[in-house]
């Protein structure tokens, strides 16, 4: 019969896996020191090394610049401008400043004038001239050349228009009086011009007589 010696059947020789696990051990070591390494190599390289990565960023600040503009505007003041042309919605008004009275004539009567046909020691007479287009009417006693007198206003003394009052054929018409004179009117006589028709005005023209 042959037989094993005891204790030696089984067994496997001398360290034959004593030493697999102490490999795999280191092994994974290295591995863990290499991947560290290359690690902060990596980090290295890319913040502090050749790689490192500038970022300039440049800031430019532009002040804002506000102009402020002043427009000076001049409202031009109006000036008061007197015209000595009567507009055609306002009356005419004469004023005589020797005898102290005042007339009134409508817008119409535009161009009208005062003729002065007083003498010393004589009846102060006032011919109204207004402007006509007819040829026929040439400078007489009573008016100039292109105007027609309709009527006249005479200035008495009260001594002279006591008198005036008590003539025949007188057609002087008392207007009104003060403690000097007496003042009246009379309508012209003669042919009127062609163009003639404001006589419905005498009367309006009369009444607004005042003395002043």
């Amino acid at each position: 019969m042959n037989q094993q010696p005891q204790g030696l059947g089984n067994q496997s020789p001398m360290g034959q896996n004593s030493d697999q696990p102490a490999v795999a051990k280191w092994l994974w070591i290295t591995l863990i020191i290499v991947a560290v390494l290359g690690g902060f190599f990596v980090a290295w390289y890319l913040l502090l090394g050749p790689g490192k990565t500038t970022e300039v960023v440049t800031s430019i600040t532009t002040p804002a610049t506000t102009t402020k503009t002043t427009t000076t505007t001049t409202t031009p003041t109006a000036t008061g401008t007197t015209s000595t042309t009567p507009t055609a919605t306002t009356d005419l008004t004469y004023s005589n400043t020797k005898y102290g009275f005042t007339l009134t004539f409508p817008t119409t009567w535009k161009g009208y004038k005062f003729k002065d046909a007083s003498f010393e020691d004589s009846v102060a007479t006032y011919y109204i001239n207004v402007p006509t287009t007819d040829e026929s009417m040439t400078a007489n006693s009573t008016a100039e050349a292109g105007y027609y007198s309709p009527f006249a206003l005479s200035v008495y003394t009260l001594d002279q228009w006591i008198t005036a009052e008590a003539a025949e054929g007188s057609n002087a018409t008392l207007i009104d009086k003060n403690d000097t004179y007496a003042f009246a009117w009379s309508q012209a006589s003669g042919v009127p011009p062609t163009d003639w028709d404001k006589a419905a005005d005498i009367k309006t023209i009369i009444a607004s007589f005042k003395l002043k």
